[in-house]
């Protein structure tokens, strides 16, 4: 791929049985180039959105299909290059997965950008408005339109030089004002070698005849509960949660029920202490209850 600048950029395309992967093999007159980007990979696709891994999903069943792109090395990251510090801001975006069903207001328009409730300071109202139209943004890997139409893309960056970014979390929130942060070198970590899977399947099959499928392929790390991948829908383990304080029998019926965890959520919470200077059980452990 040739651009503007002169630079040229080799990159891979290799099919695979579900998915194409591509790979960044090299990049010519790459001074001043710190970040690249794969994509945006622009759809015509405007119900769901993963901003994690980058998915876009029509659940409906006339169409039923996801298109996605997945990260297959430690460097190349969901997202866009210019977000600032690798991490998306948390932030709410305005998306209706429904047009019929939940119609915008006329004072709200697709892809407009709110930042969370509350102060800044306490997050009881962070998760105020439970409107369908509202989405909160862990990610960006995903995003949305004017027209509510989905996009993907990752981006890989040249990290062996030392940087300075300018960075909140929540930049859209008073409280929450940037800071100057610097970022410490990481010799040899580069964009070349970046590679992503890119795929399109039904989406009622897309987790575990695709994403699966990428995950095992690439040997990326495969965690599993009970000899089933995490992912996997079939895995999932219920917990039991306390309430009340009383336990003189939660573990026996929690064990008749067939749980295998429990929450106990109604322990106190630990509260941070600033005279133990962050040495909960004492700097030599002196107050360990195991001492």
């Amino acid at each position: 791929m040739h651009y503007p600048n002169g630079s040229i950029a080799t990159v891979k395309l290799e099919p695979k049985s579900k998915y194409f992967k591509l790979t960044l093999l090299s990049l010519t007159n790459r001074k001043g180039i710190d970040v690249v980007e794969w994509g945006p990979v622009h759809t015509n696709i405007n119900n769901l959105l993963g901003e994690i891994i980058g998915v876009a999903r029509d659940t409906s069943a006339t169409v039923n299909y996801a298109i996605g792109m997945l990260a297959l090395n430690d460097n190349t990251l969901g997202g866009t290059a210019e977000t600032i510090a690798d991490a998306a801001p948390f932030q709410y975006i305005i998306h209706t997965p429904d047009t019929k069903r939940f119609l915008l207001p006329d004072s709200l328009h697709e892809g407009q950008v709110f930042t969370l409730g509350g102060n800044g300071i306490s997050d009881v109202a962070f998760y105020a408005h439970k409107e369908p139209w509202y989405r909160i943004m862990y990610g960006n890997a995903a995003m949305v339109d004017k027209k509510g139409r989905i996009s993907l893309a990752y981006q890989s960056r040249n990290r062996a030089t030392e940087r300075e970014v300018f960075y909140s979390l929540i930049p859209n929130m008073a409280a929450n004002t940037p800071n100057h942060l610097q970022v410490q070198p990481l010799p040899g970590v580069d964009y070349i070698g970046s590679s992503i899977a890119l795929w399109g399947s039904a989406d009622s099959t897309a987790l575990m005849d695709v994403i699966q499928n990428v995950v095992l392929s690439e040997k990326l790390p495969y965690p599993t509960i009970n000899g089933k991948w995490v992912k996997d829908p079939s895995a999932y383990v219920p917990d039991a949660i306390t309430s009340g304080v009383l336990y003189d029998s939660i573990i026996p019926y929690t064990a008749r029920l067939g749980f295998k965890t429990i929450s106990l959520y109604d322990q106190g919470f630990l509260r941070p202490d600033r005279g133990n200077k962050g040495y909960i059980d004492g700097m030599n452990f002196e107050k360990s209850l195991s001492s």
